[in-house]
């Protein structure tokens, strides 16, 4: 080290660089502070120890500290520069280009349009609501609850976890056709359903309930069968009359009213009375009462197969009283003890049921058959007895067209050997108790070779 004292009192002090072998001027001043004095500067960045040695090829490159933290180097600084467009919109939102993050370009938004809270609505055309709260929002986008959607329910959501049903369902219309549905429940009513609205079926059938209980229908019958209860637990079905055919006699070969040719006979108070066509006969209130109208029918002597019918109403018929009525046959005693020849019906009481007793007999023998009647039992409206009569093959009797029995022994002929038919109706008091029978009739019709 070497040194001298300048004009300025300033002392100047030099040595060498023990690094680079240069004479350093060190410089004290008045102060006594030493200053260094280069003498000599770099004139390039490249110049220093620690810098890169060439600018070729790094254009845009900064200067960074490198790997090893002890020296400078060119290299693309963290983050890197952003670069845009020469120009751009006012207020426009700036957006990159590209995905290297470095470039960025005019979005054309306007910072305007973009919501911020507490800024404009956002409209339901740009994806918004529109609104600022929930009731005008639903309003906006069509939802409002209670006239566009359907407000929650309990009920609906417990709908929802059910099974859908197979087919069709109730829908929105007024017609709805439902398939393969159970209506199931005591309390379910259909209403005002038109005879129109049921399902076809199969002409002249019913509607009924089979021993389970399920809806069947009762098959259609043939011409002249009728309804015919089973009994419980089993479907009606149409049966043929019980006793066999009907008759319905259209034709005579003649026809009397009662009035025309009877005469009578009466004991013990017993009353026959004409009057209107008709004939009122009763065994009175008296013990034993007895009243018979009876007359002739002029049929032919030989024997022939007849049909005789009787149009008569029984208004009283008391217990221990009967009403005998002699259609054909001999004699005019009305079906009593002693007749040879004669069929018809007898007509008895016991508390209130009454029993019809057919009756026939040939010269020897008496055949009957009885039924109880089912009509109302306090008095017969008016009905036709008829008997239909084939010579040694049979008698059949018939209540208002139904054949009730049929006698195959014990047959009468047709008439006496003179060609008379006698035709009795009788009433009686059987107990001397003045048990009263009373009958109103009106006309019998005859018919020959049937």
């Amino acid at each position: 080290m070497s040194g001298k004292i300048d004009a300025n009192n300033r002392v100047s002090l030099s040595g060498v660089d023990e690094n680079t072998g240069e004479v350093r001027p060190i410089l004290v001043d008045s102060n006594g502070a030493i200053k260094v004095i280069i003498e000599s500067l770099t004139s390039s960045f490249l110049d220093l120890s620690d810098t890169p040695s060439s600018y070729s090829g790094e254009a845009g490159n900064a200067v960074i500290v490198n790997a090893t933290e002890d020296g400078l180097e060119f290299g693309t600084a963290a983050g890197g520069d952003v670069t845009g467009p020469a120009s751009s919109t006012d207020n426009h939102l700036a957006s990159f280009d590209g995905a290297t993050g470095k470039i960025i370009k005019d979005s054309g938004i306007l910072s305007s349009s973009v919501y911020i809270s507490g800024g404009t609505d956002v409209a339901v055309t740009d994806g918004g609501t529109g609104a600022s709260d929930a009731s005008t929002a639903r309003t906006n986008l069509g939802v409002e609850i209670g006239s566009d959607v359907q407000a929650y329910s309990a009920n609906l959501d417990d709908f929802s976890s059910k099974s859908a049903p197979t087919g069709d369902v109730v829908g929105t219309s007024d017609s709805q056709t439902l398939t393969n549905k159970v209506i199931d429940g005591d309390d379910n009513t259909l209403q005002d359903i038109p005879v129109s609205a049921l399902a076809d079926g199969t002409d002249g059938e019913l509607i009924t309930w089979d021993a389970s209980g399920n809806p069947a229908t009762v098959s259609a019958g043939t011409s002249g069968q009728v309804l015919t209860s089973n009994g419980a637990g089993a479907a009606p079905t149409f049966q043929t009359p019980s006793g066999g055919d009907f008759v319905n006699l259209t034709t005579f070969n003649g026809s009397f009213r009662i009035t025309d040719v009877f005469s009578t006979a009466t004991a013990n108070g017993g009353v026959v009375t004409f009057g209107g066509g008709n004939v009122d006969i009763r065994s009175s209130t008296s013990a034993n009462g007895v009243a018979r109208a009876y007359g002739d029918m002029l049929l032919p002597g030989s024997d022939t197969a007849i049909a005789v019918s009787l149009v008569m109403g029984v208004s009283t018929l008391q217990d221990d009283s009967r009403i005998s009525v002699q259609l054909m046959g001999e004699g005019n005693n009305g079906l009593l003890g002693g007749f040879t020849d004669a069929a018809g019906f007898r007509f008895t009481s016991s508390g209130g049921t009454i029993t019809v007793t057919t009756v026939s007999k040939d010269n020897t023998t008496e055949e009957t058959n009885s039924y109880t009647y089912t009509g109302n039992t306090g008095s017969f409206v008016y009905r036709v007895w008829t008997i239909v009569y084939t010579p040694s093959t049979d008698v059949k009797f018939y209540e208002n067209g139904t054949l009730k029995a049929t006698h195959t022994t014990n047959i009468p002929r047709a008439a006496n050997t003179t060609g008379e038919n006698s035709f009795v109706i009788r009433c009686e008091d059987l107990s001397g108790s003045g048990a009263n029978a009373r009958v109103d009739a009106m006309q019998v019709s005859y018919q020959q070779g049937i």
